[in-house]
């Protein structure tokens, strides 16, 4: 069936309960002019599809969740948002890697070992180093388990990768090395879009840009 709709309709066909027309408009504008657009920029997949998700959520949550006057051009919109999640992303990618690599050992000792104080004052006004440390700890959070022993017992506990592979059951160093490496890289994927989202409802909150 061709969809006939315009973003308007469809929206309010969704607070009716069928979200086949809503559904049908995000797919076309994610395929057709989000992800072809921000792939070219970063020539990478899973990072094209990460930022691409990073502003569908953002523009569901302020149009639909609390329904915020749709703009004129919502195709337009949606890519303006999605561009500057892209330039976001830059733009936190070396300070990112700073904090990852050069945390004061206590505090990536909390993270690493999930002992995270978990009681931050939800009234307070983070700084951007707090935020960061906030963004590693839940994302460490949401790590595979084999994943947490293996940056857990390298990082922390200065095990070396050939122990590790014997004791883990990897089948050569080798293997224990890359999975490591699969790990760090998952890792700093999960902090960039726990930033995003800890920056967007810190924005929310204090009427912050």
């Amino acid at each position: 069936m061709k969809l006939q709709c315009d973003w308007n309709d469809a929206f309010q066909q969704a607070r009716r309960g069928k979200t086949s027309f809503i559904e049908k408009k995000m797919d076309h504008v994610y395929h057709n002019v989000l992800y072809p657009q921000i792939f070219n920029l970063c020539k990478s997949s899973d990072l094209a599809y990460d930022i691409c998700s990073i502003a569908i959520t953002k523009f569901w949550e302020k149009f639909y969740v609390k329904e915020h006057e749709l703009p004129k051009d919502v195709d337009s919109y949606l890519f303006i948002m999605t561009r500057n999640a892209y330039r976001q992303y830059h733009k936190m990618e070396s300070k990112r890697n700073d904090i990852i690599t050069s945390l004061d050992e206590d505090r990536l000792k909390m993270a690493l070992e999930n002992t995270g104080r978990g009681d931050y004052d939800s009234n307070m006004e983070y700084d951007e180093k707090e935020l960061y440390y906030r963004a590693l700890e839940n994302a460490f959070n949401k790590m595979g388990e084999k994943c947490k022993e293996i940056l857990k017992r390298n990082i922390i506990e200065k095990q070396k990768i050939r122990s590790l592979a014997l004791e883990m059951g990897f089948s050569t160093e080798n293997a224990a090395s890359q999975k490591k490496i699969s790990c760090v890289k998952k890792l700093k994927k999960l902090v960039f879009i726990e930033l995003s989202q800890l920056k967007c409802e810190s924005a929310d909150k204090y009427g912050n840009k």
